[in-house]
């Protein structure tokens, strides 16, 4: 799964890279370092015939949904399983996006069962582009309209097993006219593991553990946080 990620390019950046148009006030950003399921992220999608970078609640609530707090339980979809869900199939059809970071956490079992995080980025130093879906979730009893996305994830490739079973979907940016304006079948080619290669990992601090926590110190190897 992918249950943490970080957040500090800005968003000039970020809408640089994926050539979408920045749609931000930009009271609604700051770099964050480490943002779980419920908290707005970086979301790029077609809309209106333009790219635009948005941002979106992670942990999607679809259309049908009684109560958004179903949310909290679809952070991620599976690749093997996505087109078929019920929570996910109709936005694998037709509502594609892709969530910008600047890396992951995903946590490695180690000695006596302790939990130790480790943190994903691009060898190239580049964002990572994460395939995912967004809904539209509007309430049967206010006004309220509720935007939500979801990261979709596959087997490892050779950079993660070490560490976990699960990756997200990480495209490249040439990929992104296919999984964002292409059908469902061609989507379904891109739900692959990443190149061996592409991802560079290293432990960091238990801190991470806490969302109370945040701040650049997070990402620093294991062993050198306490000197920032």
């Amino acid at each position: 799964m992918c249950g943490r990620v970080a957040l500090f390019s800005p968003p000039a950046r970020v809408a640089r890279f994926t050539h979408a148009l920045e749609s931000l006030d930009s009271a609604e950003w700051r770099p964050r370092w480490n943002v779980p399921p419920q908290r707005p992220v970086f979301v790029v999608r077609e809309e209106d015939g333009a790219r635009r970078l948005v941002l979106h609640q992670w942990g999607l609530v679809p259309g049908w949904a009684k109560d958004p707090s179903m949310g909290a339980r679809l952070a991620n979809a599976r690749a093997e399983t996505v087109a078929e869900k019920p929570s996910f199939r109709r936005a694998f059809l037709d509502r594609p996006c892709v969530l910008p970071v600047d890396g992951y956490y995903e946590w490695r079992v180690g000695p006596q069962g302790a939990k130790l995080p480790h943190f994903f980025t691009r060898r190239d130093e580049e964002p990572l582009l994460l395939a995912g879906l967004f809904e539209q979730w509007r309430s049967t009893s206010s006004d309220e309209v509720l935007l939500t996305c979801c990261v979709i994830t596959t087997e490892p490739s050779s950079d993660v097993v070490e560490v976990h079973d699960r990756m997200p979907v990480v495209l490249d940016s040439s990929d992104l006219d296919a999984w964002l304006q292409g059908d469902a079948t061609l989507r379904h080619t891109l739900l692959r593991p990443a190149p061996s290669g592409t991802l560079h990992h290293h432990e960091v601090s238990r801190l991470v553990n806490s969302t109370r926590h945040d701040g650049p110190h997070l990402i620093n190897p294991e062993g050198t946080a306490s000197l920032f």
